[in-house]
C-alpha cells in the first residue's frame, strides 16, 4: 500500500494493485489464513481489541504491512466505531491523545486508514488535527471513503502526507459471487487507471476469493 500512497505525482506505467483487509482484531481463525496468503496484504487492525497485538506480531512475521484501522465517529449515531474512536465532541488535545493512544496500541504500524468515520472525514478542522499526528509518526494515510463527501484525502494531500483513496470495496455483500465480481472490477480499474486500492474484511468468503483469484490476476 505504501507504494501507492504518494504526496506527489509519479510516472509509472505498470498497473499496481494493493489489498487492505480491515476490521482485524476480533478473531484469529480467519485472520491467520489471511496473514499466511502468499502475496502482499496490508493488515488494517482495530486498536484495543483482544487480538490486535497478536495479529500485528503474526503479520510482521509473515512480512505483511501493518496498518492502524483508526476508529472514527460515523454520521449514523446507532453505529459503534469501537474503542479508541475519534469523536466530534472531543477537544483538540483529546483528539491528539486518542490518535496517539491508538498508534501505540500495537507495533509495526506503517500507515492508517479510517474505520467508519463519515462524520469525521467530512470535518476539515478535525481531520487536520488527526493528520498532523499521523504525519508526526511519518505514516501514510488511506481514505476509506465511507462518505462521498469525505475531504480526508484532499486535506492529507494539502499537508503533503503520503496518501491515497480506496478504489473498490470487495465485500459489501458477504457473498462469494459478489466478491468475485468485485475482483474483476479491481482488475478492470487497475488496467484503466494504472493503480487500485481494494479493501475487504476478515471473512472466510473474502479469504477464499483472494486465495483463488489474486494469483491469476498478478
Amino acid at each position: 500500500v505504501n507504494d501507492l500512497a504518494s504526496s506527489e505525482e509519479e510516472i509509472d506505467f505498470s498497473p499496481k494493485v494493493a489489498f487492505i483487509i480491515d476490521d482485524l482484531g476480533y478473531e484469529t481463525e480467519v485472520a491467520k489464513k489471511i496473514i499466511e496468503l502468499e502475496f502482499p496484504i496490508a493488515l488494517s487492525i482495530l486498536p484495543f481489541l483482544q487480538h490486535s497485538e497478536f495479529i500485528a506480531e503474526e503479520g510482521r512475521k509473515n512480512n505483511q504491512e501493518i496498518m492502524l484501522h483508526l476508529p472514527m465517529e460515523p454520521n449514523n449515531s446507532d453505529a459503534d466505531p469501537g474503542p479508541g474512536a475519534i469523536k466530534s465532541y472531543m477537544s483538540e488535545e483529546e483528539i491528539r491523545q486518542a490518535v496517539r493512544d491508538c498508534l501505540l496500541n500495537f507495533p509495526y504500524i506503517v500507515g492508517v486508514n479510517n474505520h467508519m468515520g463519515s462524520k469525521i472525514t467530512e470535518n476539515r478542522e478535525i481531520m487536520e488535527i488527526v493528520l498532523e499526528e499521523i504525519k508526526g509518526y511519518n505514516l501514510f494515510f488511506i481514505d476509506s471513503i465511507t462518505t462521498k463527501d469525505s475531504i480526508a484525502y484532499e486535506v492529507a494531500q494539502e499537508m503533503e502526507i503520503k496518501s491515497a483513496v480506496r478504489s473498490v470495496f470487495l465485500d459489501n455483500e458477504n457473498d462469494m459471487e459478489y466478491i468475485k465480481g468485485q475482483m474483476l472490477e479491481v482488475q478492470e480499474t487497475a488496467l484503466r487507471e494504472g493503480e487500485v486500492i481494494a479493501i475487504g474484511h476478515s471473512r472466510i468468503n473474502t479469504f477464499y476469493v483472494l486465495k483463488r483469484m489474486v494469483p491469476e490476476l498478478i
